[in-house]
């Protein structure tokens, strides 16, 4: 019997992107540093949400970006990989519906975790298919989290602060110098975000 190759794919995706942010965490965080620091994390975490009988869902992440002190990990970022785009439209990738309900998925299920990342409101998620990444942010105010758990999906609202807000880049090949550049910026950005919050949360102390 042929075996798929579906999986091996993505696990080769996986490996990929983690080679990649595991090089820009290494040089660019000093050797003098004295901690925390930041780290890319192999080993997969699940996350349980259940706020009663009418929602609940898990979500198991590809990895993490986190913030690693003795006392504390923290998470930075959740990537997540596919082995190949699901949406093509006008020749161009889209993220489909189906990619974009896992992604904020697991940004939920990670923020409603205790003490699980490293900023309240703000979750980022890394999307790697083949050799495209592309980054999104989650801004998950506890106002969102009240209207999602007391409100239907057939429920119509008009307050904006039962919607989710999620920005995103555009798709960074690294097959190609400028993909690679901003992917490069955007780790660095990650690790500065990171470091910013040691002093704003004390984790220090």
């Amino acid at each position: 019997m042929e075996r798929s190759s579906a999986p091996l794919v993505k696990d080769y995706t996986v490996r990929f992107l983690s080679c990649l942010i595991h090089c820009v965490l290494n040089y660019s965080q000093s050797i003098a540093k004295e901690g925390p620091f930041i780290q890319y994390r192999d080993e997969r975490l699940g996350y349980t949400y259940n706020s009663g009988a009418r929602k609940g869902f898990e979500a198991i992440d590809d990895g993490g970006v986190q913030l690693e002190w003795p006392r504390n990990k923290r998470q930075v970022a959740l990537p997540e990989a596919k082995r190949s785009f699901q949406d093509i439209t006008n020749g161009r990738p889209t993220v489909s519906d189906k990619l974009l309900g896992q992604i904020v998925g697991e940004a939920l299920a990670s923020k409603l975790f205790k003490d699980c990342n490293i900023s309240t409101e703000n979750v980022v998620s890394i999307v790697a298919v083949k050799y495209y990444i592309k980054f999104f942010h989650f801004n998950i105010t506890e106002g969102f989290v009240h209207r999602f758990e007391t409100l239907l999906p057939t429920d119509e609202n008009s307050d904006m602060a039962a919607y989710l807000q999620v920005h995103s880049t555009h798709w960074f090949d690294m097959r190609e110098h400028t993909g690679r550049k901003y992917f490069v910026r955007h780790i660095l950005g990650l690790v500065e975000w990171a470091d910013a919050s040691i002093i704003e949360t004390n984790m220090v102390g």
